[in-house]
């Protein structure tokens, strides 16, 4: 059985919201229940989560719509060490494989993976505990209630496809601006921080784009692929710079102990050279972005 649209934006963004929460619970359960990529799984449900509060909160109670985004915030930090030390640990013992056995001086594959195991068990450990907490537990039941809630007076009701429309320009004047930002000669912020923050407003579109897949079809979900595209480029740099981190950690602790650092640093000038993202690729991924955008008026 189909479930029909809502055709108002006020009665859209409340079942946005509520398909969300659904897939966070899910999400959350697959955890309790031993899911290996369930961390993962709970991350982009609150992603979601916040994409929707952020692109329809003139539509739902703003304050506390601004206060859930932060606590969902507060959630995807606490998942994020155990989310890392996984990703790291594939990451690292994947290019000490591919590396030339004669330049792998030392017990690199040992401390890489007692370092990230480490790290990962302590993310886990903090992990549960942020899942089982009170302000988690509140977290849930203020996002129901909120789903529940009428929007506020004076609000103008739009069609869901006028409102899902307007959310997406907005979305997508913001991946434009930070992809220029990074094409600055001199950055306001560092070139590193600059990629993130891009990165992090394609993911917002992306998520955004998805949802309002269901309203606009076929031009929603060639934004939403064209912002994953942006995200993906990003999310190679970004990995590479967290990387960086770990191995300088990672340096300084054998260093500690008396063991050699030279693969360490072969491994960290690795992650370096291949962490250039050449000012023509955001060039054309801002160009896409536009092209795709333009069909929303067609």
């Amino acid at each position: 059985m189909t479930v029909p649209v809502p055709t108002s934006s006020s009665a859209f963004a409340r079942t946005l919201l509520s398909g969300q929460i659904a897939e966070l619970r899910e999400a959350d359960a697959a955890l309790r229940d031993g899911g290996t990529d369930a961390i993962h799984a709970i991350r982009v449900a609150a992603r979601r989560l916040r994409s929707t509060l952020t692109a329809y909160r003139k539509l739902l109670p703003s304050e506390e719509a601004r206060r859930l985004t932060g606590e969902l915030r507060w959630l995807g930090a606490a998942l994020s060490p155990a989310r890392d030390a996984q990703v790291m640990r594939d990451r690292l013992l994947t290019a000490l494989a591919d590396t030339p056995d004669h330049l792998v001086v030392g017990p690199v594959g040992d401390r890489i993976r007692a370092a990230l195991d480490h790290d990962a068990r302590l993310g886990q450990e903090g992990a549960v505990e942020a899942l089982s907490s009170a302000r988690y537990a509140r977290l849930l039941g203020d996002l129901e209630a909120l789903a529940e809630t009428s929007s506020p007076r004076g609000v103008r009701t739009r069609s869901a496809e006028r409102a899902a429309r307007r959310a997406l320009r907005a979305d997508v004047r913001l991946v434009r601006r930070a992809l220029r930002a990074t094409q600055e000669s001199a950055p306001a912020t560092d070139p590193d921080v600059a990629l993130h923050e891009a990165r992090k407003k394609a993911k917002r579109l992306h998520y955004s784009a998805e949802s309002a897949g269901v309203v606009l079809g076929r031009p929603a979900d060639e934004l939403a692929e064209a912002a994953h595209g942006v995200q993906d480029l990003l999310g190679e740099h970004q990995d590479s710079v967290v990387a960086r981190r770990y191995l300088l950690r990672l340096a300084q602790e054998a260093r500690a102990a008396g063991d050699d650092t030279f693969t360490l640093g072969l491994l960290h000038a690795r992650e370096q050279a291949t962490a250039h993202t050449d000012a023509s690729a955001t060039r054309a991924a801002r160009r896409r972005i536009g092209r795709a955008a333009q069909q929303l008026d067609r």
